[in-house]
């Protein structure tokens, strides 16, 4: 099994576009996926403290294949 592990920089990149991106978006919410280990969790998780992104501004969830990260854009 062969394991893809993020770049703090790629991640980062994904939630600030994530966060900033709101043209033809047809929804208040947005997401963004990232293969899953745990590695890769724990980068998303530390992402997510440096960008001081609320706990009640997203939704993380995974499972076995994918990290999930949801945000309301409003």
């Amino acid at each position: 099994m062969e394991h893809n592990y993020l770049a703090e920089s790629e991640v980062i990149e994904k939630l600030v576009i994530l966060n900033t991106d709101f043209a033809g978006k047809g929804s208040c919410i947005a997401w963004t996926t990232f293969p899953y280990n745990e590695f890769n969790l724990r980068v998303v998780k530390s992402c997510l403290n440096k960008l001081n992104w609320e706990k009640r501004e997203y939704n993380l969830n995974y499972d076995e294949n994918l990290i999930f990260v949801e945000k309301t854009l409003l």
